[in-house]
């Protein structure tokens, strides 16, 4: 009789969180991500691309370049960049990498390559011409603002009408 009970327990939970899955799942996609092995082919293509990684916090270089020209440089962005149309959402969990597309103006570019504590107050900045961000696509729902919603499942590979209609994405 107990593992009936149990039976029945685990299934309803699975039913619950499989019908949370695809109403979670379910708006339109906005932005497709892209692979880390695509990323990295463009960078080797063209040195005016980068793979950053979010290091935002309350001191220090918001970025650090992952992958490419001047690997492991501590660096701010400006101009097109991720914080300028992501919310904190994408950057509390410190793990989400973009692959940046530079303009090629670069502020303090004698410090890149240089840590933060050692280039400040004059830190590289990269002007950024336009970003994608790359797979897997991690959010953190710690902090939210009144009337911002979180859900449970969130998809992995891009960012969509939810995260536009939450505040999380901004065009």
């Amino acid at each position: 009789m107990n593992m009936i009970l149990l039976s029945i327990v685990i299934i309803s939970l699975i039913s619950v969180s499989l019908i949370k899955y695809s109403a979670d799942h379910s708006y339109e996609r906005i932005l497709i991500g892209i692979s880390l092995e695509s990323a990295q082919k463009t960078v080797n293509q063209n040195e005016i691309y980068y793979i950053v990684k979010s290091q935002q916090g309350a001191t220090g270089a918001g970025y650090v370049i992952e992958y490419g020209k001047n690997q492991s440089a501590e660096i701010e962005l400006s101009g097109n960049s991720p914080d300028s149309q992501l919310s904190n959402v994408f950057f509390l969990s410190k793990m989400n990498m973009f692959l940046i597309k530079s303009t090629g103006n670069i502020k303090n570019p004698q410090n890149l390559g240089a840590l933060f504590n050692d280039a400040y107050p004059n830190i590289s900045t990269i002007e950024v011409d336009m970003w994608e961000i790359i797979v897997p696509i991690k959010r953190d729902y710690q902090y939210r603002l009144n009337g911002q919603k979180s859900r449970l499942f969130s998809p992995k590979k891009y960012i969509d009408q939810f995260d536009l209609q939450n505040g999380d994405y901004y065009w």
